[in-house]
């Protein structure tokens, strides 16, 4: 099958994948509309089709006749002052200040591809483009829409170009990446809602009216994400169509969902226009983030599971993403800010006991960092607390094989750091707003990026480092940047991301063999765009395993189970101080990045066996937490257990884990059926040792024994009959 065909004579162009497609067709005069996006057809032609009634109050092109308007046709990229009046995706003033309305199709091209040199990350290994070229009337601006289909994952990346084709100054108003426009039908909105501590909680409500999911911190957010999607009402896990948009962007982001007087559904978004203007000179483009699209007609867990290959594919970077992941105990909530030499080398040893293979030393390393209310911005180890130094704390390390990893901040600052004091024209100059007692520093400066360059590799230099988590923990409020004039200042948000992502891509070139985590207090920069650089993000600062459930729950709608950080941490987390056992504890971990946020050297060495003991058996079944297909079975918003099960490919093996949230009197057993298994085919579990085929235990389920209380939980593994022999001599 072709990805992309194009119809000359009917005007039309379409996207294959392999069980979706997406047409879009122009008028005779050269306007844009959109025909089809979902399961594929057999006549790309037949859905050539939009309203050609054209209602009150509907103005339409006078070329057009009384025929198309704007308002009744549905958009491919929706354009304000073009006599549409629901959500639009692009605006632009020309030298004059008036208003560029009127795009028109001026030509296409097949298998181009933009020059991007901004070092935005995009979607990795494209092997196809559609670029279609729109230009106002007088030429004097130009917007290039790219398609880039992905045939296996059921993904359409889009990607939009402005370009100057004037010879005086335009101002981008609004430039947005993508542009969808949906008939008619009954629909929700799934959202991911939440605050610190609490991110990525699904929200699915009645689409109606006018609707923006948006951020304006600086960063996309701990309480809103990127993420979004649109299913039918009777959409289900397991049946119902499904669309689903993202964006490979960490900054400020808007989507917009709009049900115009008519009953058709525009979803368009990008850079958020409330804080973005942005300046072309004559000659010079704008390239817009990359969205990514989706759809499934097989319900929501399909949906994610294109979302999850796409992301392990094409998102993450591919020295990693598939590749077992560094089995960490992060210093954090084992010690705080009391770390040091001896500290750090006792958590070590006992780390190592437990199965770990790399030390992370969280906030507090640098001079003059015993709270969070000084030393930040400084980038000399505290020789008082490591009076070895790192090279000389790693080759203590040696003696018992763990890795080094560091935490960095390198953002934002505290007063009177050398940052601070030597550079105090880099931060950025509002009213003076300050967060957790930090500034933010101007990442839209070339200077700065420079100088943090050359500090964090000096520091990365300084030992033989595998680890970096890098952290980000305020939102933006000064947004006055005195790197830009007057003129520009709108363009800071958009060009502070940009500054963030060419350190990170020059770190990267720099330390390819580093391993990069993503954090942002916890959570709040968790989108594709941080993906690209750092293969896991620190899900939340909540480490509570019952609420880290529903966190991870919740993420995996969006994001890999790979691309989710996640450590066993105490008995008692602050988040709700509810006891849990140690088996809950591993389990709400185990089935993510893994790692520990503990004070192992409080636990004895029969509790420290147990874990090694844990960490063996995990490697058994890891490779499906990198590789496997994720099904969702039991919702823990809505039941009192979470059960979430993940399938090879070639559906040979699987686990399944069950998460007693809360008890209930009277209910001992509970009945699961699994999801994802070959029907047909002979496995044998792990919790009876029963051998059944996959139509059995998808059928009439397992008999689970459940305790009274909550904070327990189960794993169970199936393996087809047959492979048994094969994988224990494996391990």
């Amino acid at each position: 099958m072709e990805e992309i065909l194009i119809d000359e004579q009917n005007g039309l162009f379409c996207l294959n994948t392999k069980n979706t497609c997406y047409i879009f067709g122009k008028t005779e005069k050269g306007r844009l509309f959109h025909c089809h996006y979902g399961l594929q057809v057999d006549s790309a032609r037949y859905c050539k089709r939009y309203d050609k009634n054209v209602y009150s109050f509907c103005p339409y092109p006078s070329d057009e006749g009384e025929f198309f308007s704007y308002e009744s046709a549905p958009n491919e990229y929706s354009v304000f002052g073009n006599g549409g009046f629901s959500a639009f995706s692009f605006s632009a003033r020309l030298a004059d200040g008036r208003i560029c309305g009127d795009l028109r199709f001026v030509g296409y091209s097949v298998d181009e591809f933009p020059d991007q040199a901004d070092f935005m990350p995009r979607a990795r290994n494209k092997s196809r483009s559609l670029k279609v070229v729109l230009a106002d009337v007088t030429n004097s601006v130009q917007a290039e829409l790219y398609y880039y289909p992905f045939f296996e994952e059921d993904i359409i990346v889009r990607q939009v170009v402005i370009k100057n084709s004037s010879s005086q100054e335009i101002t981008l108003q609004k430039a947005y990446s993508y542009c969808l426009d949906l008939p008619e039908g009954k629909y929700d909105c799934i959202e991911f809602a939440g605050r610190y501590g609490m991110e990525r909680i699904p929200v699915r409500s009645r689409l109606n009216g006018v609707k923006c999911i948006r951020s304006t911190a600086g960063v996309s957010g701990h309480k809103t994400n990127p993420f979004f999607a649109l299913v039918f009402s009777d959409a289900t896990e397991e049946h119902g169509e499904a669309y689903g948009f993202n964006l490979i962007y960490s900054g400020n982001f808007s989507n917009e969902i709009d049900v115009n007087q008519l009953g058709a559904v525009r979803i368009c978004g990008g850079i958020n226009a409330e804080t973005f203007s942005w300046k072309l000179k004559s000659g010079e483009c704008f390239v817009t983030p990359e969205a990514v699209l989706a759809y499934s007609g097989e319900g929501i867990g399909q949906l994610s599971r294109n979302f999850h290959d796409f992301i392990r594919w094409h998102i993450l970077d591919p020295n990693f993403a598939f590749a077992p992941r560094p089995v960490v105990a992060n210093t954090w909530e084992a010690a705080y800010f009391l770390i040091d030499e001896k500290s750090v080398l006792a958590l070590a040893a006992a780390a190592a006991k437990a199965g770990a293979d790399t030390i992370v030393i969280d906030d507090g390393w640098f001079a003059g960092r015993r709270n969070d209310t000084a030393g930040l911005g400084n980038w000399k180890i505290d020789e008082e607390k490591f009076p070895s130094g790192f090279c000389g704390l790693e080759n203590k390390l040696r003696g018992t094989g763990m890795k080094l990893g560091i935490w960095i901040e390198p953002e934002c600052v505290n007063m009177g750091s050398t940052t601070f004091s030597e550079h105090p024209e880099w931060l950025l100059q509002g009213d003076g707003l300050l967060s957790r007692s930090q500034y933010v520093l101007d990442m839209a400066n070339a200077d700065v990026i420079n100088y943090l360059f050359e500090n964090i590799s000096s520091l990365l230099r300084s030992a033989d480092f595998s680890y970096v988590k890098w952290d980000m923990n305020r939102y933006i409020t000064d947004c006055f940047s005195a790197s830009l004039p007057a003129c520009r200042q709108g363009e800071f948000y958009h060009r502070y991301v940009l500054g963030v992502y060419r350190l990170f891509w020059r770190l990267k070139s720099a330390f390819p063999q580093i391993f990069f985590e993503g954090c942002c207090g916890g959570g709040g920069r968790f989108d594709l765009g941080m993906l690209y650089f750092a293969p896991q993000i620190w899900a939340s600062d909540n480490t509570d395993p019952y609420e880290r459930t529903r966190i991870q729950y919740g993420t995996s709608l969006a994001y890999p189970l790979s691309a989710i950080s996640s450590h066993m941490a105490d008995g008692k987390n602050g988040g709700t101080n509810m006891p849990s056992s140690p088996e809950f504890r591993w389990l709400t971990s185990a089935f993510c990045a893994f790692g520990y946020e503990l004070n192992l050297t409080n636990l004895p060495k029969k509790q420290l066996n147990w874990l090694r003991q844990k960490i063996r058996s995990r490697k058994k079944w890891e490779k499906l937490v990198y590789e496997g297909d994720l099904y969702r079975i039991s919702d823990p918003f809505e039941e009192k257990v979470c059960c979430l099960m993940l399938v090879s490919k070639d559906k040979t093996h699987a686990v399944m884990f069950v998460l007693r949230l809360e008890g209930e009197a009277n209910v001992r057993r509970k009945i699961i059926k699994a999801k994802g298994l070959n029907a047909s085919k002979h496995y044998v579990n792990s919790y009876d040792r029963q051998n059944e085929t996959g139509k059995t235990y998808m059928h009439a389920g397992l008999d689970i024994a459940l305790d009274f209380g909550g904070g327990t939980g189960t794993l169970i593994e199936f393996t087809e009959k047959g492979n048994q022999k094969r994988r224990k001599g494996n391990e």
